[in-house]
């Protein structure tokens, strides 16, 4: 198999998306079966990279006798350093968001001078502190503690049509598609997903959330009758559609977010998401140990009605979360009552900063893609989806 090793262009940076196979069934009235078609995720990889004319030829090279081969893609960002220099067959790294150190997985040594080779790990010993035994020692080179990285290897087929362009200036551009052959059952290391009331929760803060996109979706069929027309849905609510995008710039957060997917498994399990909106005004600050916060007049007629908005999340004035479910909303003089578990005997911060909806959700796709750009940083776009009613049972 041929080793693409090449880093990738920090403007086009490498793509990783991360897919599923679900079905969504809706009924005239908007209530959703969901069904899971493969309990397991498949990836694939798009990205550029910028290659002088040796390179280019190598490639063009690859591509022509082996369209349809196996492969190895570098995977740069999910590179560790070596702990120790590297003149043995034995390799050390901190694994504490590793997942991919494990027994028959190849990996490439790259040392700060460009020099590298490919081996396969023949054993893993130890916890989070690991070492890496390979079934190589280093053929030449200078590998020293700190400055060299570990970098794993995908097996992966090309796809169909592979862009090559030139420069003017002995420079080529190779735009790779590419598709994993395997799957990897040890994701998420190192990685906690938080839930409430058995669902998992989408706890990470979204750039820019006052910003979010929003759709509603009601249902709705135009009757034209040829002079007049009216419109008619079966729905008893609305769906709203969201959409936001977060920051992946860490092992931590990348191992999150796959553990969070996989989760979920696309569009087929409901989580819960928080809008980070004022959804809700408090017409006085609780004390600590309330049982019920009281909000501007509204709530019980617009949003008691749906299941999907009986959740809050309270944001405290030093950025703690709060979670607390509404088990009974009544109207008073001036204000909405809700009724809530206790609040802590402090509040943290000294008070309620902001009260927004922490709605029941699914993902809107099966596909997401994870876009690295330079410095093993990168960012998630996803769309959910407002499930208003309760979830039915679902297949799996």
């Amino acid at each position: 198999m041929a080793v693409i090793e090449y880093a990738a262009d920090a403007d086009g940076g490498l793509k990783h998306s991360i897919a599923y196979r679900t079905d969504v069934m809706v009924a005239y009235d908007g209530r959703e079966q969901r069904v899971s078609l493969a309990a397991r995720d498949r990836s694939a990889y798009e990205g550029t990279f910028i290659l002088p004319d040796a390179d280019m030829r190598s490639v063009r090279s690859l591509l022509s006798r082996l369209p349809a081969g196996l492969h190895e893609l570098a995977l740069r960002h999910e590179s560790m350093p070596a702990r120790q220099a590297v003149t043995t067959t034995s390799v050390e790294i901190d694994a504490t968001y590793v997942d991919w150190a494990v027994v028959g997985r190849r990996v490439l040594i790259e040392g700060p001078a460009g020099d590298r080779y490919a081996a396969e790990i023949d054993g893993v010993s130890g916890s989070t502190i690991k070492t890496l035994t390979l079934d190589t020692s280093p053929p030449s080179g200078s590998f020293p503690a700190g400055s060299t990285f570990v970098i794993p290897l995908e097996e992966v087929r090309l796809e169909d049509g592979q862009g090559l362009g030139r420069y003017p200036v002995h420079l080529g551009r190779w735009g790779i598609q590419a598709r994993a052959t395997g799957y990897l059952d040890t994701v998420g290391t190192g990685a906690t997903i938080a839930t409430h009331d058995s669902l998992p929760v989408l706890d990470r803060r979204p750039l820019n959330p006052g910003l979010a996109q929003e759709q509603v979706m009601g249902g709705i069929e135009f009757l034209d009758a040829g002079a007049a027309f009216a419109s008619a849905t079966g729905w008893t609510r609305s769906k709203i559609r969201r959409s936001h995008e977060w920051t992946v710039d860490s092992p931590a957060a990348r191992q999150w977010w796959k553990l969070f997917l996989r989760t979920v498994r696309g569009r087929f399990s409901p989580f819960l998401l928080a809008t980070w909106l004022d959804d809700q005004e408090l017409t006085e600050q609780p004390s600590g140990g309330a049982t019920q916060l009281r909000v501007r007049p509204g709530y019980v007629d617009d949003w008691w009605p749906s299941l999907a908005h009986r959740r809050l999340q309270l944001e405290c004035a030093d950025g703690t979360v709060l979670y607390r479910n509404i088990t009974a909303a009544s109207e008073q003089v001036g204000y909405d009552a809700l009724t809530i578990a206790a609040l802590p005997g402090t509040i943290p911060g000294g008070s309620i900063a902001r009260v927004s909806f922490l709605e029941t959700c699914r993902l809107d796709s099966d596909q997401h893609a994870i876009e690295y750009r330079g410095a093993r940083a990168g960012r998630i776009a996803a769309a959910a989806v407002v499930v208003q009613e309760e979830a039915p049972a679902v297949m799996t």
